[in-house]
């Protein structure tokens, strides 16, 4: 290898956004340029923020695509196919449907062979026409990368996808600096928060899955009397109805909407307790940054949560949608102080051991060169 390779990242997102799979794309393509490749960002989102910039030292550029099947669709690709071409890429990386489409049909026109694909979700949101079109595409691609067992699982069972065209490489994230008391202290202030008041923090878009009323109706649960506040930090279609809740169940005057924010390792360092009450999870780096904040966490037994909480060591596991149980595994933390920080210190040290940053990016890169070298016929 005496160069790094150059790639292509296209995604149907605006990787300035707050969301997880934004901020892992961000984060993966300034860390692959840093390591010495050449890295752009094609966003094919409708709209975006920023439309040209950099991350680190690698560059991305706004492509607004519609309909993958329209005229503007089929524009893409011939640009796409120009642009593989005029800047002699390696391999091409995609995330998301619009991208997946439209990177296989540019390549197909021009002999590009190192296609790879992130796949993030279980696919719960996809059509049964989505599905098929997976099914007929995946093959396209020289490797699929999973975001965990649990993605790997979907991909095998809905969309027929040999296992071994498949990697699971889980998110990684930079353990958090605590930064003190004081610094804690300061953040608590930010948020209003009282002395001995035990904050549950839930980080996630209002959008229906993330399921914010099964905690809401869990939080309104809870001794009238105890410590308890609930800060939310995100925003999106289903936060005036959650609001409603709040104020309907009398618990509005102990929960926080923050809407969207930018701090979260602050807002993490000024909270105890992370709840994720969601119905279906990738793998989740909201889960990933609590538990690397030191924050003991209670996550619902649904897609790759299992594979980060160690059930009874770092958190505590509930099914979806059961308000009740939940309410219990957040009393049993507010009872148990002790108990709780020993879970915090825990998920701290398996964040260290298996989901470090370092790790996931070396999974990528080797993924890339060896989707490359398979694309040359010498893996």
């Amino acid at each position: 290898m005496n160069r790094g390779f150059r790639l292509l990242i296209a995604t149907d997102t605006d990787i300035e956004g707050v969301g997880g799979s934004e901020r892992h794309i961000r984060v993966l393509a300034r860390e692959l340029a840093d390591r010495g490749h050449e890295v752009r960002v094609l966003q094919l989102a409708p709209r975006v923020p920023t439309p040209r910039g950099q991350v680190g030292n690698a560059h991305f550029d706004h492509w607004p695509t519609g309909p993958v099947l329209s005229l503007g669709g089929l524009r893409r690709v011939r640009q796409l196919r120009s642009l593989i071409i005029r800047e002699d890429f390696d391999a091409v990386l995609t995330f998301f449907e619009s991208s997946d489409m439209i990177a296989v049909a540019a390549a197909a026109f021009c002999g590009m062979k190192a296609l790879l694909s992130s796949r993030r979700d279980t696919g719960f949101r996809l059509s049964s026409r989505m599905v098929k079109a997976y099914r007929l595409i995946n093959g396209r691609f020289k490797v699929i990368i999973a975001a965990s067992a649990a993605v790997r699982d979907s991909l095998i069972l809905t969309q027929a996808t040999p296992g071994e065209q498949i990697r699971v490489i889980h998110n990684g994230v930079q353990l958090s600096d605590g930064g003190g008391e004081a610094t804690r202290q300061q953040h608590r202030q930010s948020l209003q928060l009282s002395e001995g008041e035990h904050a549950f923090i839930y980080v996630g878009n209002f959008d229906e899955w993330k399921d914010h009323a099964t905690l809401i109706r869990a939080f309104a649960l809870l001794d009238k009397n105890s410590s308890a506040v609930l800060v939310l930090a995100g925003a999106g279609g289903c936060e005036d109805n959650c609001r409603k809740l709040a104020e309907e169940l009398s618990v509005s005057a102990r929960v926080r909407f923050l809407g969207s924010r930018r701090d979260v390792p602050e807002l993490l360092r000024a909270c105890d307790s992370f709840v994720m009450p969601s119905r279906t999870e990738g793998l989740s780096n909201a889960l990933l940054e609590a538990m690397s904040a030191g924050l003991p966490v209670i996550a619902t037994r649904v897609g790759g949560n299992p594979e980060v909480v160690v059930e009874g060591v770092t958190g505590e596991l509930v099914e979806p949608g059961d308000p009740a149980t939940l309410a219990q595994r957040m009393a049993a933390l507010l009872a148990a102080p002790g108990r709780a920080r020993a879970f915090g210190a825990a998920g701290r040290e398996r964040v260290m051991a298996h989901f470090s940053m370092p790790a996931m990016v070396n999974a990528y890169e080797k993924a890339v060169w060896d989707s490359i070298a398979a694309g040359r016929g010498t893996a």
